[in-house]
């Protein structure tokens, strides 16, 4: 089972935005998202029909591992698989995403939702049961995430009216790839490029002594004045 992609990760083409959100896209929070929770941020999107919608943050790794959220699997090949934070909403259940082309033609589907092209999301906990006993190794790549976001019916669009989110097709292999941690830095410049900050313009240095609208103070000649009211006393 390969856990990790090895190869440098395509980014999806920008070019057209698609009219409606479907399972299997892109959610790229805009620069001006300042919602804590998603500022940032690249949901996959999982689910979305008239009843909800449902999608995972993809670009947030955490340093646990999942036989820290599942001691049982401390000594089983899949003790290392790193975890991901996938959203705010019901963090305490796992969600499994899995890569099985065949996973309809051989196992039960109840156990898992298609998202597209062969992957697959799973929230039962029966399903790491399924990876532990993979003989035909037909589990090509497999990401767990605790938590998961979710909107209620016309959310989401309200949302896309906002502009807090560009739709764009998803990429498999930016969802499995090695440095999903930068997946928003690389797709968010070609949908919002960088505009460079001007740079700030120095303020006026006043001149000492001068009040507004008068004449300079020459400090020569005022010198001894200076002396006669804050004499100069020697050290004892």
């Amino acid at each position: 089972m390969r856990l990790e992609a090895a190869l440098t990760v395509p980014v999806p083409a920008p070019a057209t935005e698609p009219a409606r959100p479907a399972p299997g896209m892109f959610l790229v929070a805009s620069r001006s998202f300042r919602d804590p929770d998603f500022q940032g941020s690249v949901v996959y999107l999982l689910q979305h029909d008239e009843r909800a919608s449902l999608g995972i943050i993809v670009n947030r790794p955490t340093p646990a591992l999942l036989s820290e959220w599942r001691p049982e699997l401390e000594h089983t090949r899949l003790a290392a698989l790193p975890l991901y934070d996938g959203g705010p909403v019901n963090p305490e259940i796992l969600l499994t995403l899995f890569e099985n082309p065949a996973w309809e033609d051989r196992y039960d589907t109840s156990l898992a939702r298609h998202v597209q092209d062969g992957v697959f999301a799973s929230m039962r906990a029966r399903i790491l049961d399924r990876l532990l006993h993979d003989e035909a190794k037909a589990f090509k790549r497999v990401r767990c995430y605790f938590g998961h976001i979710g909107w209620v019916p016309g959310q989401l669009e309200r949302e896309l009216e906002r502009h807090d989110w560009h739709l764009i097709p998803g990429a498999i292999d930016a969802v499995f790839g090695p440095d999903a941690g930068r997946l928003w830095q690389r797709l968010i410049e070609p949908l919002e490029p960088a505009q460079p900050q001007p740079l700030p313009v120095p303020k006026a240095t006043p001149v000492l002594g001068r009040r507004q609208g008068s004449a300079p103070v020459d400090w020569m000649s005022a010198r001894p004045v200076i002396r006669r009211v804050f004499p100069v006393r020697a050290r004892e």
